[in-house]
């Protein structure tokens, strides 16, 4: 009997014991009135991808530099477009996002459906 009732209680402090492990992160709260845009249908979110970006004014490698940005940044994308891409010859083309910011080659940014998506992986991308 002593032993049956000990039993029982080890195994009810190891439930207990186990369940008090480390707490996963946080979900964010969504505020519907600020956070409309970040999960809007059709609205895409990037992450840059390199470790210095330059957006550009235009949709081309040589054009004017309008400002950086660095590896992890998130940024809201507000166009996209298919240019010719000379050094590929002219059959073949390439996609660039609009940013805020300016231009930037999809090679370098991630795109998601939604904020948290790419917030979520610009988490995963920096150094530990």
């Amino acid at each position: 009997m002593k032993t049956a009732a000990g039993f029982c209680a080890l195994w009810v402090s190891l439930i207990l014991l186990a369940s008090c492990g480390p707490f996963k992160r946080a979900v964010p709260e969504i505020n519907t009135a600020s956070d409309a845009a970040a999960m809007g249908y059709g609205v895409l979110w990037a992450v840059i991808i390199e470790p210095y970006a330059a957006f550009r004014e235009s949709c081309s490698p040589s054009a004017p530099t309008a400002a950086y940005g660095r590896r992890c940044d998130v940024e809201q994308v507000t166009a996209r477009t298919l240019v010719p891409d000379p050094s590929q010859g002219d059959a073949k083309t390439a996609l660039w996002y609009g940013f805020a910011k300016g231009w930037l080659p999809e090679n370098s940014v991630l795109v998601f459906s939604n904020k948290y998506k790419a917030m979520n992986m610009a988490d995963q991308m920096r150094p530990r």
